[in-house]
């Protein structure tokens, strides 16, 4: 598991179509994320985001998503 960005680009360079990328964002469009995993994609390698919302930009760039079902809380 990566979660600092330059340690993800660095990992990165060297995916290959024989590499998973797994990307979570709860919104599904985080900047930082989203950057990683289109790198990934371009890299050939396979990706599954995991997203609570279906038409997120997470959902439509990865080849497989799974999605969550948490319902956001107000906070007065």
């Amino acid at each position: 598991a990566i979660s600092d960005p330059y340690e993800g680009v660095m990992a990165l360079t060297s995916a290959t179509n024989d590499d998973v990328a797994i990307a979570i964002s709860h919104t599904g469009r985080s900047a930082t994320t989203m950057k990683l995993f289109k790198l990934a994609r371009e890299k050939g390698a396979r990706t599954v985001g995991i997203t609570n919302y279906v038409d997120s930009a997470l959902a439509e760039l990865a080849e497989y998503t799974l999605l969550t079902s948490y319902r956001e809380r107000r906070v007065n």
